[in-house]
């Protein structure tokens, strides 16, 4: 995200916003449709990790098999 807000001359948190959709912060068409250009060119991929810590939630499941076998 450092890397496109320094290319659109713009903060790392409205990079986070334009890339969000954050409907509570007002960003002009034209910087969301740039940062998202420039997101584009330099191949900005979200990190879920990341995504998942911040909304304390990582929408995983976990499944745990027991497997018990009887020998005699």
């Amino acid at each position: 995200m450092k890397d496109i807000a320094h290319r659109a001359s713009v903060s790392i948190s409205t990079v986070s916003y334009a890339l969000n959709d954050n409907s509570h912060v007002h960003i002009a068409p034209e910087t969301r449709a740039r940062v998202r250009r420039i997101a584009k060119e330099l191949g900005y991929t979200p990190n879920a990790m990341a995504r998942s810590l911040r909304a304390r939630s990582s929408r995983t499941v976990g499944v745990v098999k027991v497997e018990s076998r009887i020998v005699v």
